[in-house]
């Protein structure tokens, strides 16, 4: 005979399944757009929103969750994650004063790459049969004049190596006056770079094959999240990790690189 007992456990059961499908994590991200990651603000239901948007829909179908994504300047991401108004950031580097505002994944106080959003690398790039020197491992030992984009890390980090750079405003500046000889190399994020490659006309260009410089970036959780919601962390820390290197993934990230732009 069905009892009330029963009645009552069925209920409470359907209601935790209702929660479980329906939980909404509040994600800041910043409002201008950084290709090929996301689009700026206001674009965020368009064809081709970025890497991040796409991830997240992924995570959405995998963890049986909502997100709501706001778009703040990134300062201003880190004040309202530390408030623990957003439950993560996406994305940030390490830092060790940004533990102060969130938690990243750690196992035994070691940082879990394998469980990062993203990553950021900045190569070389230059001309087939073109004599340059890069041992590979020291900036320092890199020979010829280096063309970067203004303002970005790398060109600072390589002037701080006494490498001799030249600073132009775009890509398309800097792998023109490559192909003209009128630099040895060129130092840009791969994201720029690797669409070069498969340009007419640049059939000579060439990657090096070790980065000049890489740096992971993780989602960000809020302590206040963290804390009431320790399990659910680590597994959605997991589930990226998991996409991340899927063929799935892959094809989406393929699909971005061969647009090249917004």
């Amino acid at each position: 005979m069905f009892s009330i007992k029963h009645f009552v456990f069925v209920i409470v059961a359907i209601l935790s399944i209702k929660t479980s499908h329906s939980r909404t994590l509040k994600v800041c991200m910043e409002p201008k757009g950084a290709f090929p990651i996301y689009v700026e603000r206001g674009k965020e239901r368009s064809k081709n929103p970025g890497l991040y948007f796409e991830v997240f829909k992924l995570l959405e179908k995998k963890m049986r969750i909502k997100f709501k994504v706001k778009r703040r300047p990134f300062k201003r991401c880190l004040i309202t994650l530390k408030s623990g108004k957003v439950d993560l950031l996406a994305s940030a580097s390490y830092k060790e004063s940004r533990e102060e505002f969130g938690v990243y994944p750690t196992k035994n106080k070691k940082l879990l790459d394998d469980q990062r959003i993203s990553e950021s690398a900045y190569y070389l790039y230059y001309l087939k049969n073109k004599r340059f020197g890069w041992d590979n491992k020291n900036l320092k030992s890199i020979r010829g004049t280096v063309g970067v984009n203004r303002g970005y890390s790398i060109g600072r980090d390589l002037k701080e190596s006494k490498v001799r750079i030249r600073e132009l405003n775009d890509v398309k500046q800097l792998f023109g006056m490559l192909i003209r000889n009128r630099l040895n190399l060129v130092a840009v994020h791969e994201n720029d770079g690797d669409m070069w490659l498969k340009k007419r006309g640049f059939e000579n260009l060439r990657k090096s094959n070790m980065p000049l410089k890489k740096k992971n970036y993780y989602l960000l959780v809020s302590h206040r999240f963290h804390k009431s919601n320790r399990s659910f962390s680590e597994k959605l820390w997991k589930a990226l990790g998991e996409i991340r290197v899927s063929d799935q993934y892959a094809k989406i990230k393929s699909k971005y690189l061969e647009k090249g732009k917004w």
